[in-house]
């Protein structure tokens, strides 16, 4: 017999959570013993379904063992053999015995909030183990892990991130302290195999190992594609907190299941015994509270934009995190702020030497963590060495040059080193103090100087930079000689072999008379010569030009 309560239930009662929970089915299989926990289907469904054309089935001989258990769903088939203790449904079907209460009507969904899907960055190593292998894993990011038959994986606690998992027949998944796991992709156990606490952890439970599969079904995420997001084969020992939020979760036959197993689907294999350990918080189960990973201690450069990293945060519950960081310490005289105080992994402008200190707090909506700290510290700088900009002068002049606008970003005094790298063949040009700031030197001869400057901030070189200094063509100087005094009738000789040019060129000469006597008939003889001449046949002033 059975008695029927007309009356909308509240949550479930504060000593019993889901051992088993699907949002959209459930299919607990013949011959299955339940011996705590509540099984659910969260949501009406219009399908497809696991099985028939319900949301739950449980199958034939299925017994739920504690009088505290219930069966929650839309529509419930029990079929035969079975025996449930207590029911809250919309619709049942199916000749199963009701041991205990049956109410009706059920609200759904009667959880609000599935468990939330944290981040998952898997590494790009892959994990091989032989057969009969083994192999300690300490906390990280990994890619596949495959552990072939017989292997042994220790899980020595804390965050694993991976990309899926292939775990042959008898092969073992065993932790020695609390783990979270999560896996991008799909996770494959073949028969036989044993996931949860090492044998001589025996202070862990099912509540302390946490595993997140997010895969979905084959390619598609259908009901029906395979392989499954997560699957347990044939006779495997599972104790483990199990969520599957995008796919199925399968437990194949004759396992013993003891945890909490949540998925999108559930599906329980064929004389499987599931017993409830540390349950999701769904029900009213005792709050963990989460805990803190600010992430790695980072060495970087002053000018580097720092991100820090809030994602290895876990909560053992599988509630939701909030984020909340704080800068505890950082340098005198910074002023960048955090991007954004409540984000995973916010970022932080490093613009002062020094040493910088943060706080990250993460509460699971009930209570804050213990905070946990990260340190950036600044490493130095090689100092920035400007040579100044490029100059053309004229030969003679002197060039000063300025190294004034090198830096360092660390704020260290520099000291300077200038030095010609090159200097036009036959220069005798000399830097007047080559460790001064602003040198200066002479342009003797015409064509390219290219001076380098390094600075040293008391611990580092800068690299060289190159400051080019070239000429630019000077007038040439005509020199037409000195001033004669002659007799009419003589040959008059110019001479303008003393012209000059400072940049070295060959000279070519343009000779004039710009004034003669009147009525003489004076003319040079070559007007492009060096050395031209004229006759003087008149008394008087003869004045000859040069242009060079």
């Amino acid at each position: 017999m059975f008695i029927i309560f007309l009356s909308v239930p509240g949550k479930t009662k504060a000593d019993q959570d889901f051992v088993v929970l699907g949002n959209e089915g459930v299919w607990v299989r013949q011959g299955s013993t339940i011996f705590s926990g509540d099984v659910g289907a969260n949501q009406a469904s219009i399908g497809p379904y696991l099985n028939g054309e319900q949301e739950m089935t449980i199958g034939h001989d299925v017994v739920v063992q504690n009088n505290n258990s219930q069966v929650k769903g839309d529509t419930v088939r029990l079929k035969s053999g079975s025996q449930i203790q207590n029911i809250v449904v919309n619709t049942l079907l199916g000749p199963g015995q009701i041991l205990g209460t049956m109410t009706t009507p059920d609200r759904l969904p009667f959880v609000s909030e599935m468990p939330p899907v944290p981040p998952v960055h898997p590494g790009s190593q892959d994990i091989d183990i032989p057969a009969g292998g083994v192999l300690t894993l300490q906390a990280g990011r990994y890619g596949r892990l495959k552990a072939r038959p017989g292997a042994i994986v220790t899980l020595s606690g804390g965050l694993y991130h991976f990309q899926e998992w292939d775990i042959r027949e008898e092969a073992q998944v065993l932790a020695t302290k609390a783990v979270e796991i999560r896996v991008k992709g799909q996770i494959n156990t073949r028969r036989q195999t044993v996931v949860g606490p090492a044998p001589d952890a025996t202070t862990l439970t099912a509540a302390d190992i946490l595993i997140i599969g997010i895969g979905i079904n084959g390619t598609t995420g259908a009901i029906d594609d395979t392989p499954e997001a997560v699957k347990f084969g044939e006779g495997s020992k599972v104790r483990a907190k199990v969520y599957a939020p995008n796919g199925l979760l399968r437990v194949r036959a004759e396992s013993r299941a003891t945890g909490a197993f949540v998925g999108k689907w559930v599906r329980m294999g064929n004389y499987s015994l599931i017993t409830l350990e540390g349950g999701f918080g769904l029900g009213q189960g005792e709050n963990t509270p989460p805990v803190a990973q600010a992430g790695s201690d980072q060495t970087v450069h002053v000018g580097m934009t720092v991100q820090l990293d809030g994602t290895d945060s876990t909560d053992m519950d599988g509630n939701l995190l909030t984020y909340r960081w704080t800068i505890l310490s950082q340098p005198v005289g910074n002023t960048a702020a955090l991007s954004d105080t409540t984000a995973i992994m916010p970022t932080l402008a490093i613009n002062t030497p020094g040493i910088y200190t943060l706080q990250l707090i993460v509460n699971d909506a009930t209570v804050d963590s213990d905070p946990d700290t990260v340190t950036i510290t600044t490493i130095n700088s090689p100092p920035v060495a400007k040579a100044g900009p490029d100059q053309t002068v004229f030969v003679t002049q002197s060039v000063l040059l300025n190294g004034n606008s090198s830096h360092d970003v660390d704020g260290n005094p520099l000291s300077f080193n200038w030095a010609f790298v090159s200097i036009p063949n036959g220069s005798k040009a000399t830097l007047s103090n080559p460790t001064s700031s602003m040198p200066d030197f002479l342009v003797d001869l015409a064509g390219t100087y290219q001076v380098q400057l390094i600075v040293n901030d008391g611990q580092k070189d800068s690299p060289p930079d190159m400051v080019l200094i070239n000429t630019q063509n000077s007038k040439p100087v005509a020199h037409a000689g000195e001033d004669q005094t002659v007799s009419v009738g003589s040959t008059v000789t110019l001479n303008g072999s003393g012209s000059h040019d400072v940049d070295g060129n060959s000279l070519t000469f343009q000779w004039s008379l710009i004034a003669k006597p009147t009525e003489s008939t004076a003319a040079l003889s070559h007007l492009t010569s060096i050395q031209p001449t004229f006759g003087a046949d008149r008394v008087g002033l003869y004045v000859a030009q040069l242009i060079a």
